[in-house]
């Protein structure tokens, strides 16, 4: 996930990754395909923000961990439904903290936005 949002010119740092956006997204598509009949069962695990992130003020998050299994199905809806669909406007909220502002927010989002055939 990171690697592709580097290669799109993101510039990462503690306000910029969408992993809470991600995981709750992830979750609730999970749950709504009823995917822990196809893979397993996710387990809950409390996850710890490293401490120099403003976020470890609220460690522990609950957090889950995924069958293996199910990597390819969460790439694709990654690359598939995640990136087109829920990322530009998570990055467009984020904007205020890009050195490039709301232009260079709009650019990255517009690299995810379907292609339309002219």
């Amino acid at each position: 996930m990171i690697v592709d949002l580097i290669r799109a010119g993101l510039p990462i740092s503690d306000k910029t990754i969408p992993d809470i956006s991600v995981g709750q997204i992830w979750a609730n598509y999970w749950r709504d395909k009823a995917l822990e009949e196809k893979y397993g069962e996710r387990c809950g695990y409390a996850h710890y923000y490293p401490s120099y992130y403003p976020q470890a003020k609220s460690n522990p998050q609950p957090a889950w961990a995924y069958p293996e299994d199910a990597l390819p199905e969460f790439r694709r809806w990654f690359r598939s439904i995640y990136l087109p669909t829920k990322y530009p406007s998570y990055i467009l909220n984020k904007a205020k903290v890009l050195a490039g502002g709301k232009e260079q927010a709009q650019q990255i989002a517009d690299l995810y936005q379907p292609k339309k055939i002219t």
